[in-house]
């Protein structure tokens, strides 16, 4: 992050950090969010439709932690 804020780079890019629980498939998804719970535990499939929404239209927070990642994921997946 503080690669990102200097004032050399200002202007260049956006920097985000993802920080994701255990990411499981939608198999295993369903063992894993009952023993973890939903806080500790993310489908590849909300991730990765979250990261690629930063990456094309940016975000509000910096840092993304696991239950705002899977809220934003499902969210986006519902929509397509």
């Amino acid at each position: 992050m503080a690669f990102a804020d200097q004032k050399q780079h200002d202007g260049a890019w956006t920097t985000f950090v993802v920080k994701p629980g255990w990411v499981c498939s939608k198999a295993s998804y369903g063992v894993l969010s009952w023993i973890l719970g939903s806080s500790y535990s993310i489908e590849l499939d909300e991730l990765a439709a979250t990261m690629i929404d930063l990456a094309l239209h940016g975000g509000e927070d910096q840092v993304l932690l696991n239950k705002t990642i899977a809220m934003k994921g499902n969210e986006l997946l519902r929509k397509k």
